[in-house]
């Protein structure tokens, strides 16, 4: 019985860790939690009006999942470094960067599976195109290594779109 009790204690006391070292992101993280959810949601609803009749496809689903633990566990670790350096506020700064540049790479993503969607030739549907368009190209002009990066990628970039 004791030894039940001293693992449920143990337990709580990694609990406590993980919720101290973790608070300065909690918002980051549920910020992109919601995120990868709504990819999720559009990609697969997507999948399904684009290809009717046929079942969804599995790979994309677990692409999607995969991906999403990548991300968390990425930070996770940035933040564990950047505890034990003792440079949280510096930490948290590259943290909102990686999250805002996630942001908009997602953001283009659930704009194209929206697209999709939507009925053809309906002002929701141009609604859509324009802010992919915006989200695509815009934002590009404004982030001179981003829009570098993606020039030199872009049939990569293209392939895995596809």
């Amino acid at each position: 019985m004791d030894v039940i009790i001293n693992i449920k204690k143990l337990f709580l006391a990694i609990i406590a860790f993980l919720w101290g070292v973790y608070s300065p992101i909690k918002d980051f993280m549920l910020a992109m939690l919601l995120l990868f959810f709504f990819n999720f949601i559009a990609g697969l609803t997507a999948d399904i009006v684009e290809k009717p009749g046929i079942a969804w496809d599995n790979k994309k689903a677990w692409q999607c999942i995969v991906q999403m633990f990548v991300f968390f566990g990425t930070i996770a670790f940035f933040v564990l470094i950047g505890h034990y350096l003792h440079q949280m506020p510096i930490t948290v700064q590259c943290i909102s960067s990686i999250c805002y540049a996630a942001v908009l790479f997602y953001l283009r993503n659930i704009n194209r599976n929206i697209i999709i969607i939507i009925p053809k030739k309906s002002p929701m549907q141009n609604l859509f195109k324009f802010t992919y368009y915006v989200l695509s190209v815009q934002f590009l002009e404004q982030i001179p290594l981003l829009k570098k990066y993606i020039n030199e990628h872009k049939t990569e970039i293209d392939n895995e779109n596809n």
